[in-house]
């Protein structure tokens, strides 16, 4: 739609007209309307809103399922990813090195223990992963 057909869409009434004029509305769309494109484009390709997925990474799965869902979610677009841990720390390596191996270094890894750990337990516990470079 052009700035124009998006403003007579509006209902604009006697409290809106307080603040904006039809006329500087189409002029605020008009000026947005140039980048338009590159902003859509920028949404659909994962760079306008960043976001994440957790998918593969809950706590459960076996290693063969966490692989599969890494793939697809690889093949679908996503460039971050979400791991649970929490658990046993070689368990948390196992995984870490899984989801590197799939998703490389090119993309980022969030990991999140959801409170299991205390603080100074966190602290001292990330340093068994930074070789893994999470975010």
């Amino acid at each position: 739609m052009t700035p124009q057909e998006v403003v007579r869409c509006m209902d604009i009434r006697y409290y809106i007209l307080d603040a904006i004029t039809p006329e500087e509305a189409i002029l605020m769309l008009e000026k947005v309307h140039e980048t338009k494109e590159t902003r859509r484009q920028d949404a659909l390709s994962n760079t306008a809103v960043p976001a994440y997925t957790t998918q593969a990474g809950w706590l459960g799965f076996t290693d063969d399922r966490m692989r599969e869902l890494i793939r697809a979610n690889v093949n679908e677009g996503m460039n971050k990813f979400k791991l649970k841990v929490g658990g046993n720390v070689e368990d948390v390596i196992r995984r870490l090195q899984i989801a590197r191996d799939e998703i490389g270094y090119d993309r980022m890894l969030i990991i999140d223990a959801n409170q299991v750990w205390s603080v100074p337990e966190a602290i001292d516990t990330m340093k068994n992963f930074v070789v893994f470079k999470p975010a």
